[in-house]
């Protein structure tokens, strides 16, 4: 299936075009996420407003002390944490 790819984060004005950005990236990334780490995304989806739970990945990953992005790196590859990336929107110019 194919989406319309949402306005960078720095043209989501309203609520309605923040919740269709965060939807777009489940959407497009829950299959990645899956054959990464063997867990559904929606485990970690706190919904299309808050979106990626970063701190229950986190404590999900038993990074400790260490980073979240370390730890994934260490366990699961450089893909996987260019999916994270993805889903918190760190590889974006906004």
């Amino acid at each position: 299936m194919s989406y319309s790819k949402p306005k960078p984060l720095s043209e989501c004005k309203t609520i309605v075009d923040f919740a269709y950005r965060e939807r777009y990236v489940f959407l497009t990334e829950c299959e990645a996420f899956f054959l990464h780490f063997r867990v559904p995304l929606k485990k970690f989806w706190l919904g299309n407003i808050m979106g990626f739970d970063i701190l229950a990945f986190d404590k999900w990953l038993e990074c400790g002390e260490r980073s979240c992005s370390e730890v994934v790196l260490e366990k699961y590859g450089q893909d996987a944490v260019n999916c994270v990336k993805r889903i918190i929107h760190m590889n974006e110019g906004d």
